[in-house]
């Protein structure tokens, strides 16, 4: 489990737990975190793309391998057109 993790709400989610809020819906806000937060939270910790601001200073090192993979693609194609 990661110690942070970051979602964001469509417009539409962001009115409905403005809605939410205002009309102390508790049935309503548990159902809203099980199907809107929860889904949101796991697909933001499941491994793969990382925003900007996790990168925590591993920008170099991700370009490089970024770079190596693009080398090693081009260098598979230009084989296999020989």
């Amino acid at each position: 489990m990661k110690e942070k993790v970051v979602i964001s709400l469509n417009q539409k989610e962001q009115i409905e737990l403005e809605r939410i809020t205002t009309d102390g819906d508790e049935k309503r806000a548990l159902e809203f975190l099980k199907e809107v937060v929860k889904k949101k939270a796991a697909k933001a910790a499941a491994p793969g793309c990382k925003p900007f601001f996790e990168w925590q200073g591993k920008e170099s090192q991700i370009l490089t391998e970024m770079e190596a993979k693009t080398k090693n693609k081009e260098s598979q194609r230009s084989k296999r057109l020989k």
